[in-house]
């Protein structure tokens, strides 16, 4: 092995780390100045449900979450997700179809994988009657477009009614701060 190998393999040594709880890779933020992201695997997922049981997040469905979503594709987790939300009661099942086709179109046209193994896919919808949503943990990853181009172990989905525009984005930055406050 020659020296720059070796300076290397010591850099990247240094560079990973892992969680001190579930023993998962912690992913780079890419800045120096934030250093590595929360776990993606319980850091993350533990502060959501800790922030919905305070009732922070109250749109989002304590019931509907999945802790272990096994699935491969995005479109998948997607249906999945939509078809929780129906079961414990957030929406009509007769709108599970439609609901779930609006946000894979939204994902087509601009993927919500905002990196360090997240995304919130979100939409306005016509079935909807109120700000719902839910979280789901898939601890394979997901590959989902990101803008790290990093698999996705943490899902946000959250729909709104369409013509509550205003509400939806503070949901969405109520998300994202319990989000800032971990990664």
């Amino acid at each position: 092995m020659d020296a720059t190998s070796l300076v290397s393999e010591r850099r990247a040594a240094k560079t990973e780390a892992y969680c001190p709880t579930c023993s998962g890779r912690l992913q780079s933020t890419g800045s120096a100045v934030r250093g590595l992201a929360a776990c993606p695997e319980c850091g993350v997922f533990s502060r959501l449900l800790r922030a919905m049981g305070r009732g922070d997040l109250p749109f989002l469905l304590a019931d509907a979450v999945l802790p272990d979503l096994n699935v491969e594709y995005r479109t998948d987790a997607i249906f999945q997700m939509v078809e929780n939300l129906a079961a414990c009661g957030g929406l009509a099942e007769a709108h599970i179809e439609e609901v779930a086709a609006t946000l894979i179109r939204r994902e087509a046209a601009s993927s919500t994988g905002v990196g360090g193994g997240i995304a919130i896919p979100h939409a306005n919808h016509p079935a909807v009657a109120r700000e719902i949503g839910t979280i789901a943990r898939c601890r394979h990853g997901i590959e989902f477009d990101s803008i790290d181009h990093e698999p996705v172990n943490l899902l946000i989905l959250l729909l709104s009614p369409v013509d509550r525009h205003a509400e939806h984005v503070q949901a969405l930055a109520k998300v994202a701060r319990v989000l800032r406050a971990v990664v």
